[in-house]
């Protein structure tokens, strides 16, 4: 019995874990989209502001 609910405690940590895990990946992920988002958007506005100036 008590082996049982050692195993039960053990999966359900693990599982506790993987999911914690998945979350931060995909936190990471969604913050790593939004960065590259950012980042294009801003050299595409300095594209446009540059080559609006050349004219």
């Amino acid at each position: 019995m008590l082996v049982l609910v050692c195993w039960f405690w053990f999966v359900g940590f693990g599982l506790l874990v993987l999911v914690c895990w998945f979350w931060f990946v995909g936190f990471g992920l969604l913050v790593l989209v939004c960065w590259f988002w950012f980042v294009g958007f801003g050299l595409l506005v300095l594209r446009n502001v540059f080559s609006s100036q050349d004219k």
